[in-house]
């Protein structure tokens, strides 16, 4: 190991800074720093390199120990660095130096482990996947003035984030193959650790955009455009995510405890953030970073957000974080709870499902195979095709039956997919904010039947329990029709006259056009999407005579007729009691509703009989 004599290290120093200077001026463009911040990083580069880095270099053959297989490790706190070189300038007739990674920037080794090093100097991944910071760990300058040196430089005040924080490290591989092609290679291995390194988190700031999970990698001269939508983000939380927010050098976080308090749902003052995980060793971080964990089984907390203000107080980003709407049934960790217990559950898992929720099931990919190694365990899901079968319970309760999905709900915005992974099946049901459903029967659930063993006798026994998603509606199950969504409607009594509308040279559209009669078939609804043009406006209540633009309203044809205000389809129910069939109006009018694009173009209509419905 060499150190430099402070006389040389400050004469290389004047060589340096204006190179370090140059070199961080480009990158704080993006960042947004000041002139001072920009000169006070120069320097603490210049001072890392000149006077406080230690040196570590693999440059001649007794750097690789006795043996030719060096293996170093050394720990970075904040303030300190390191001078490394592989190989230098005049020593190619020896042999030839190669550097792994070749460009630490970019790329990072894994630990060495008990690996040979021929097969170590492959673990090679990106270190964006790894870790992030929020300067440049690995500062080339030097190299590029005629040095032999990478500075390995942890100033006081980087950030650090790692996926794995507790045991991140960088590690640099030397490898030395000698000119003569009788000795074998050698090789130098340099861990670096680093202290305070923190959990890599969601979030955004208005600097270090790259630094969270989430983030989109911006461009080298991003635009204003570009670095606005980078510092707003709304995070959908989960139990056991680590959020987090960070603040440029010269902005502040606002409210300077945030996350620790949040608004009280009053609004009028703040309350005590009991959804952030109390035993999370940096909730309590200073500066221009704040880090928070969701604690387990936090749900339905009010959205709160943080903000990044600048000296003149406007806001350069600002985090939403929000609980995230999906909830998750893992049948393998429900299993073992209940299995601690003994308790065999009627429901493993049964969860409301609406507008704006998500539930999903994660199924162990035991494939009916009993694990010895679990005394709680799962077999089977049945039916097999999830998303698209299930079960309806009949009316004896001990009985069910197989049935396709859409004979039991119809929707527009409900989806239901299958992946799987190494370990699990997994199942997602989702629902939008701005779905439609129907029930098709009085009672709608999606029903699974899983089979599970326990071994806590000799012999393994087995058991089913019963997975139920209830399904919450947003409207009534009708006769009629409507723009799309045919599924949505039933057809029995509905006479369609579809037809086939030419738009422009090429082009067609399909105009539905539906009929109804309303004092055999109700309740009756129509479908206009709230981005087109429903005519009349206060369709069922006012309609046209026919097909004509003559407007009546519906009471002067059935006075008994109810329209009911539905989120989404125009409804209107003709059932009557017994006692006032006698009072049924009966007219040969045609009484219709229409559904326009912007444009003009018809789209969907439906029309309304109310003519004596034949006896059969």
């Amino acid at each position: 190991m060499k150190v430099n004599t402070p006389r040389t290290a400050m004469m290389i120093a004047v060589s340096v800074a204006l190179v370090a200077t140059h070199t961080v001026v480009k990158r704080a463009a993006a960042e947004m720093w000041s002139v001072k911040d920009m000169f006070n990083n120069a320097v603490e580069k210049v001072t890392s390199y000149a006077i406080n880095a230690r040196t570590i270099q693999y440059v001649d053959d007794k750097d690789f120990g006795p043996k030719g297989e060096m293996m170093q490790t050394v720990e970075l706190a904040p303030g300190q660095s390191i001078k490394y070189s592989c190989g230098k300038h005049g020593t190619a007739a020896k042999g030839t130096f190669a550097l792994v990674p070749s460009d630490p920037r970019k790329h990072i080794l894994a630990p060495k482990g008990d690996d040979p090093f021929e097969v170590a100097l492959n673990r090679i991944q990106p270190s964006y996947n790894v870790y992030r910071s929020d300067r440049s760990l690995i500062v080339e300058t030097f190299q590029r003035i005629g040095l032999d040196h990478l500075l390995i430089d942890y100033a006081d005040n980087a950030v650090i984030m790692a996926k794995d924080n507790e045991r991140f490290s960088m590690n640099l591989l030397c490898v030395f193959v000698p000119a003569d092609v009788n000795l074998a290679p050698k090789y130098g291995w340099l861990q670096i650790k680093f202290k305070e390194v923190l959990p890599m988190a969601y979030g955004c700031g208005s600097a270090g955009f790259h630094l969270f999970k989430n983030a989109i990698p911006l461009p080298p001269n991003p635009s204003d455009e570009s670095i606005m939508e980078a510092s707003r983000r709304r995070i959908e939380a989960e139990p056991g995510m680590v959020i987090g927010i960070y603040c440029a050098p010269n902005d502040h976080i606002y409210p300077s405890d945030c996350f620790r308090k949040v608004k009280a749902r009053d609004k009028k003052g703040e309350t005590t953030n009991y959804f952030s995980d109390p035993d999370f060793k940096y909730r309590n971080l200073k500066g221009n970073i704040r880090l928070m964990k969701v604690k387990a089984g936090a749900m339905g907390f009010p959205a709160f957000t943080c903000y990044c203000k600048n000296a003149e107080n406007q806001t350069t980003a600002a985090l939403t974080v929000a609980m995230s709407r999906k909830e998750t049934c893992d049948f393998t960790k429900l299993l073992e709870f209940y299995g601690m217990q003994h308790i065999i559950p009627r429901f493993l898992c049964y969860k409301r499902l609406g507008r704006g929720k998500s539930v999903r099931l994660v199924v162990d990919k035991s494939d009916g195979m009993i694990d010895q190694n679990r005394l709680v365990g799962g077999l089977t899901l049945h039916p097999e095709d999830v998303t698209n079968i299930t079960y309806l319970s009949m009316k004896s309760q001990e009985r069910m039956k197989k049935v396709r999905i859409d004979h039991l709900i119809g929707s527009a915005g409900l989806r239901i997919t299958q992946r799987e992974n190494k370990d699990n099946y997994i199942y997602d049901f989702d629902v939008t904010d701005d779905a439609i459903i129907v029930l098709k029967q009085p009672v709608a659930n999606l029903t699974y039947v899983y089979d599970f063993y326990d071994r806590f006798q000799d012999t393994p026994k087995t058991f089913t329990t019963l997975v139920s998603l209830q399904i919450v509606p947003t409207d009534p199950y009708t006769h009629g029709c409507g723009v799309g969504y045919s599924g949505l409607f039933n057809n029995e009594g509905v006479v369609f006259e579809n037809t086939h509308v030419k738009t422009g040279k090429t082009g067609y559209h399909t105009q539905v056009n539906c009929t109804v009669n309303g004092w055999s078939t109700s309740p009756v609804g129509f479908y206009c999407p709230k981005d087109h043009i429903l005519e009349p406006s206060d369709c069922f209540t006012s309609i046209f005579l026919g097909s004509t633009d003559r407007t009546a309203k519906m009471a002067d044809y059935a006075p008994l007729a109810r329209v009911i205000n539905a989120p989404n389809l125009r409804v209107i129910d003709f059932s009557a009691p017994n006692t006032s069939e006698s009072k049924s109006t009966y007219s040969d009018a045609a009484l219709q509703c229409r559904c326009k694009t912007k444009d003009g173009t018809i789209v969907a209509t439906i029309t309304v009989t109310l003519n004596k419905p034949q006896q059969h």
